[in-house]
């Protein structure tokens, strides 16, 4: 499932149709902030979303998230993050830059910042690591819920303000050189 603005989910239709997809992505349209989501996902993707939005509407999201989410479902952001001392990477400071001559409302966050957003919304042991390299992030973690370990086998729909493909997780996203605070 694909969650975005009206206007937007029209052009990702076309593109899921053109690809032949249509049997296997499904597309809803509203505003992420206001608009009720569609039911059922176990996983939300949040990609290039929280860098347009100030502090309130960050957790204000981070809260409707954790709200929705079943027990043991996830949350991951891929998004612009900044290092805790703002110097860097130059790719990010250079795009997040650009962004300010489009939107006042864009936001320069530090993974850390965006990391303890997850956290104080409810998020449990919070993993950051580079993704994108001298470019973005992404932030993953599964509501917290009783059970030690969580492993999502069903097919996951996506809420997403870009077009994100249909995945499968065999088990929660793993991070294999986890962002570690203060190290670059």
């Amino acid at each position: 499932m694909v969650f975005d603005l009206p206007q937007v989910v029209v052009v990702t239709e076309k593109i899921i149709q053109e690809s032949g997809l249509e049997e296997r992505i499904t597309c809803a349209g509203g505003d992420l902030r206001t608009d009720l989501w569609p039911g059922g996902a176990d996983l939300i993707l949040l990609s290039y979303i929280v860098s347009c939005y100030e502090h309130q509407t960050l957790r204000d999201l981070l809260a409707r998230c954790l709200a929705y989410l079943p027990s043991g479902g996830g949350l991951l952001i891929h998004d612009f993050a900044l290092y805790a001392d703002r110097s860097g990477p130059h790719n990010t400071a250079l795009f997040l830059f650009g962004e300010l001559t489009v939107s006042a409302q864009a936001q320069s966050y530090t993974v850390e910042e965006l990391g303890a957003a997850m956290q104080e919304a409810g998020f449990a042991e919070v993993v950051m690591q580079p993704f994108l390299p001298d470019l973005s992030f992404q932030f993953t973690r599964e509501r917290r819920h009783s059970e030690q370990h969580c492993h999502i086998t069903k097919t996951s729909r996506v809420i997403t303000r870009h077009l994100c493909i249909l995945i499968r997780f065999p088990s929660f996203l793993v991070s294999p050189k986890p962002y570690i605070a203060g190290h670059q």
